[in-house]
């Protein structure tokens, strides 16, 4: 268990190092302009790589140790007790407990 948490945050503190915000891109298809990340890992909602803003932000690949609540998700959101997303999904939800789309799924 020790190995699988060091490799995550070696992997979380790689991807936050060489992250290139020039690769960021906005959703078009809405009225509110929303930043599109490929992942974010979270433990609880406001803990972590998105920060206090997850909300404002769509992700490709999304992983919440706990629970999560993000803007969208364009692919796959894991949680392991539960993912609430604000506005849309597409793609595949799995949580341990619950899965809440406040938008179009």
């Amino acid at each position: 268990m020790k190995k699988f948490i060091f490799s995550l945050a070696a992997f979380i503190s790689t991807q936050l190092l060489f992250a290139n915000p020039d690769t960021l891109s906005t959703n078009s298809n809405t009225t509110d302009i929303r930043e599109i990340f490929t992942f974010q890992v979270s433990f609880l909602q406001g803990v972590g790589t998105n920060g206090l803003e997850s909300s404002n932000y769509t992700n490709y690949l999304s992983f919440n140790i706990i629970a999560g609540y993000n803007g969208g998700v364009e692919g796959i959101e894991l949680g392991g007790f539960s993912n609430t997303i604000k506005n849309d999904v597409q793609g595949i939800q799995l949580a341990g407990f619950s899965n809440q789309v406040l938008g179009k799924t």
